[in-house]
């Protein structure tokens, strides 16, 4: 069980506090708005009521001992994150996450010690673009500038009866990182029905794998390498 803070209950930070308290961790909230901090005060660990931008209230409420903060203050806030980021660095926190809403505030964010920055709702633009404009592509993290994580259909010369006739890393510059199979058709079933994703089986593939036709492969590489796979034809239309 870890230890965490989420400071700024805007949709993000309240998202952000729920799902780690549904991974058994310990979760302090902050937030100046005492109706936000009353919604949430009974689903958290503890909840405060604060201006997390002064130092002097961070170092009594002891955040130096919280393993990650994560500042998800909204765009009109701008001010008070880099004051929250800069301190929280300064008392120690060595984990500091925080919500960016422009490219410049990203730029300010690094310099005063943000160790993350993100961008959740255009992140999560881009993934939403990149699914439905290829409906083969589940799903695509960009891990930075130049490398990603791509969740596809195995595109159809990718069927191979063991993995290790595919050269991955030197043909396609990717790594198979995980690979799941979709279900046995049932008697009867309509070709056309696409098994549910959450009926998939989740493996982790040896040399001696098959990749089969409908598999989904997540797939590690540079990203222009999995531009290149995701525009590949698949394996099932």
């Amino acid at each position: 069980m870890g230890k965490f803070a989420v400071i700024g209950l805007g949709s993000f930070g309240e998202y952000a506090a729920k799902s780690l308290m549904e991974r058994d961790n310990e979760v302090l909230v902050i937030d100046k708005d005492a109706a936000k901090i009353q919604r949430i005060k009974d689903s958290v660990s503890s909840a405060m009521t604060a201006n997390a931008a002064d130092v002097n209230f961070l170092k009594e409420a002891d955040l130096a001992s919280v393993e990650v903060a994560i500042v998800g203050f909204s765009e009109s806030d701008m001010a008070a994150s880099i004051l929250t980021t800069m301190h929280l660095r300064e008392i120690g926190v060595k984990r500091v996450v925080v919500k960016a809403t422009t490219s410049d505030h990203k730029a300010i964010l690094e310099k005063v010690g943000a160790t993350e920055t993100i961008f959740p709702e255009r992140d999560a633009a881009e993934r939403l673009a990149s699914s439905i404009s290829s409906p083969n592509v589940y799903d695509h993290i960009a891990l930075s500038e130049d490398f990603g994580i791509l969740e596809v259909m195995a595109p159809a010369k990718f069927v191979v009866d063991r993995l290790d006739k595919l050269d991955m890393r030197g043909d396609h510059a990717a790594q198979v990182l995980f690979l799941k199979r979709p279900p046995e058709r049932e008697e009867g079933q309509e070709d056309a029905e696409r098994p549910r994703r959450e009926d998939y089986t989740v493996l982790f593939p040896h040399k001696s794998t098959a990749i089969r036709p409908g598999d989904i492969l997540v797939l590690a590489g540079s990203n222009e390498a999995l531009e290149r796979i995701r525009k590949m034809k698949p394996s099932i239309e």
